[in-house]
């Protein structure tokens, strides 16, 4: 961490910083030694922390610059001044994603480590704020991933939990198509998720109903995208519970994308969460909701033919709609 901390140059630090990476990712001695030293978590925390304000001060700049300077300045200046610029964020982007990484690594080794990690000051909120960066792919997977790793320790889930923002930018996660960050993303949300709601009775965390928002169009997308369907629709039936989660899933459209799901004739248990779901969908009566699902019975039949073919809680539910869709 010294080499890094003292090198002038940024590519120097860059250098270090990977090579860092690789010797905690490959051998289990240094993870350890370097983990269980509280300096060296601290110091890598706050080379992150310098490395993202250089960042942001490179980008205000040279936003600055195009405002203000791009009508004075000749074509080959500015190719001049964008080569420059890109090849300084690259940098930046490479430096922030190798000591990020170099967490996620360390925090292998033990609890102890995430631990120390999690609670180090601005160690949460950077690792956030860098699933928002509106920069290289590999540098918000590093991140997502890191945070994954984190959280797999109860005592880091509520303090990444109240970090600003952490479930918007998951979710917005979704939006790759790279399985390992789905799967990082989901996990992440899932795992937060269940520990909040096993807690909110003793108020330790409430879930605000915009976070419940940005959540349930998350996994919506998730579902459009037949990713991970019987995690994802087991999630929802166990949201379902909650009357504005519901109307969520109502605003988003929930209801055509599970009768889709249904149509393809998935699992048992992927048909079970989809009654439930559908179930206090239609409890919420909303009128357009009721005119898709009188549609989509008489056209095609498909809950009749979950009735057929259900678990007996699936069949349950679906009868419940049925009489709803009587009224």
């Amino acid at each position: 961490m010294k080499s890094i901390s003292s090198a002038d140059k940024l590519e120097d630090q860059k250098f270090n910083a990977l090579r860092l990476r690789q010797l905690t990712e490959t051998n289990p001695s240094i993870r350890a030694e370097f983990g269980e030293s509280g300096d060296n978590v601290a110091m890598l925390i706050d080379a992150i922390s310098r490395a993202d304000a250089l960042s942001k001060s490179q980008h205000i700049w040279y936003i600055d610059m195009i405002e203000k300077r791009y009508d004075d300045l000749a074509e080959n200046e500015i190719d001049d001044i964008d080569t420059s610029d890109k090849d300084l964020k690259r940098l930046h982007d490479d430096l922030r994603e190798n000591l990020i990484a170099t967490i996620t690594s360390v925090s292998i080794h033990s609890d102890n480590i995430k631990k120390s990690i999690a609670e180090t000051p601005d160690a949460v909120q950077l690792l956030v704020n860098a699933m928002h960066y509106r920069g290289r792919e590999e540098l918000r997977t590093t991140a997502v991933v890191a945070i994954r790793t984190l959280c797999s320790l109860d005592s880091n889930k509520i303090l990444f939990a109240k970090a600003e923002k952490i479930f918007k930018y998951l979710t917005r996660m979704f939006d790759f198509r790279d399985g390992l960050v789905l799967k990082a993303a989901f996990g992440t949300i899932l795992s937060l998720w269940s520990f909040l709601d096993d807690t909110e009775s003793n108020s330790v965390f409430t879930i605000e109903p915009s976070v419940k928002a940005h959540v349930i169009k998350g996994i919506i997308k998730l579902i459009e995208a037949r990713c991970f369907l019987d995690d994802v629709l087991e999630f929802l039936a166990r949201l379902s519970i909650h009357d504005d989660a519901t109307e969520k899933m109502v605003m988003y459209d929930a209801t055509t994308c599970l009768f889709y799901v249904l149509r393809k004739n998935p699992s048992l248990h992927t048909k079970e969460n989809c009654a439930v779901i559908l179930h206090a969908i239609c409890c919420k009566k909303d009128h357009r909701t009721l005119i898709e699902m009188r549609s989509e019975e008489k056209s095609r039949r498909t809950l009749s033919r979950l009735v057929e073919g259900g678990t007996p809680r699936a069949i349950i539910k679906v009868n419940g709609i049925l009489e709803r869709l009587k009224e």
